[in-house]
């Protein structure tokens, strides 16, 4: 159920990678990602334009799928994230966390009494075995929720956030750091390695697994070394340009090549 399959695989070390949606929200990738052995998708909500009923079938979808679909809302905002609580995705990524407060606020939006405020409705219940209490204790044991670290304050404060009792794992947001830490472009500057490092420490004397975003496999498999155990490794239409460009140009040559041109 949700993300059931996904918390498994990392509580018993193994690593997950995932992929960015952030401007297609097309449902039927997901039964290709699952079927490349993909492991989990981040629905965009901060900076993508999904609608409501978009991502719901995204979730529905990735429910049949067996492929765990997990929010980033704009922010820790308990109306928002109770709303997309309803729609059924695995859990939540939640961006630029800094606060204990701001986890509070998850857990009242995402969980029912007595953990939190959330009311039972929605699409959701169809993923639910039951309606009762029994039925609510699995739905929300199968939930993973992600604190998303992104300013050197979240980064600071990374130990009480990685201690949250109902937050499963953190995972690092390398490129708002990088504005963050002033070191923009360079994702992978020392002074972010060293951020990062701490964040995976937290990680480590906390029990959960850290993840990390980027398009570049040698640095995935870098921080997987290092003992990071998820990453999401693009976005859906990077890879439509970056593969489309590679067959414009075997098609026509590299510029400055003399290829054949096609008008």
């Amino acid at each position: 159920m949700l993300a059931s399959s996904l918390k498994k695989k990392l509580a018993g070390g193994s690593n997950a990678i995932g992929i960015m949606m952030t401007f297609d929200f097309w449902p039927g990738y997901l039964e290709a990602f699952q079927k490349m052995g993909l492991d989990l998708v981040m629905i965009d909500c901060e900076h993508g334009a999904a609608t409501l009923r978009e991502v719901e079938e995204l979730c529905r979808t990735a429910r049949l799928a067996g492929i765990a679909a997990l929010l980033r809302p704009e922010a820790a905002d308990f109306p928002l994230i109770r709303r997309y609580a309803d729609m059924g995705p695995a859990g939540f990524i939640i961006p630029w966390v800094e606060t204990i407060e701001q986890l509070e606020v998850v857990r009242d939006a995402v969980f029912q009494p007595p953990r939190g405020r959330r009311g039972w409705g929605g699409p959701v219940i169809q993923a639910a075995t039951g309606v009762d209490r029994p039925g609510i204790d699995a739905y929300e044991k199968s939930l993973m929720v992600i604190a998303q670290i992104e300013t050197p304050l979240g980064v600071e404060r990374c130990d009480k956030i990685a201690s949250c009792e109902w937050v499963d794992a953190l995972m690092m947001g390398p490129y708002d750091l990088s504005v963050n830490l002033g070191t923009v472009p360079d994702v992978n500057s020392e002074k972010q390695k060293v951020a990062t490092r701490r964040v995976l420490e937290a990680c480590r004397k906390a029990g959960k697994p850290c993840g990390t975003v980027s398009a570049d496999p040698a640095i995935v498999r870098a921080w997987f070394k290092e003992g990071m155990q998820f990453a999401l490794c693009g976005e859906v239409s990077f890879f439509v340009q970056s593969g489309l460009k590679s067959a414009i140009e075997a098609i026509r040559g590299p510029a400055g090549e003399g290829g054949i041109r096609i008008a």
